[in-house]
């Protein structure tokens, strides 16, 4: 749920206003940003995820079918993971390696993951996100050095990282 699920222009749009939790508020640019508005600012992000493509597919589709007149999609995206053996993790599509470092600690995951007692009843023990995309192309991204990549990525070569 984003912002806008809530209030639009400051008025509730369903009767919802008063149930928003506090800390949900639009993120804050960052200087590199460069936000197109017909991407951002959604009141709902619906991840599906599956083993078969066709099946998360269908489960969206049924989705958009039920909120037919009440909902519209602004954007979607598919994704997907290479095929690898037990115990690897894939790299993504720039060559990182996708959740080797992610909350796993009970704690951590309180902290940063599940909503507690400072949330409102409704959505304790729910989690909370955010999400940013990036975008890659062949032209130029990867003849840069490879400090240069990382560097625009945010992520650092470690040591063995190829």
């Amino acid at each position: 749920m984003g912002p806008t699920l809530f209030t639009e222009d400051g008025q509730g749009v369903i009767g919802l206003a008063v149930r928003r939790p506090d800390p949900l508020v639009d993120l804050p640019g960052f200087s590199t940003d460069d936000l197109d508005p017909a991407r951002t600012g959604a009141a709902l992000c619906i991840q599906a995820c599956a083993d078969d493509v066709q099946v998360a597919f269908h489960a969206v589709r049924e989705l958009m079918r039920l909120g037919h007149g009440l909902v519209s999609v602004r954007w979607s995206q598919a994704g997907f993971l290479p095929l690898v053996g037990p115990g690897v993790t894939p790299r993504n599509l720039l060559g990182f390696k996708d959740g080797t470092n992610n909350v796993r600690d009970a704690r951590d995951l309180s902290r940063f993951v599940w909503v507690g007692t400072e949330g409102p009843p409704w959505i304790r023990g729910g989690p909370t996100s955010s999400r940013a995309a990036s975008t890659s192309g062949s032209t130029g991204g990867t003849a840069r050095p490879w400090r240069n990549r990382s560097a625009s990525s945010g992520a650092g070569r470690a040591p063995g990282r190829r």
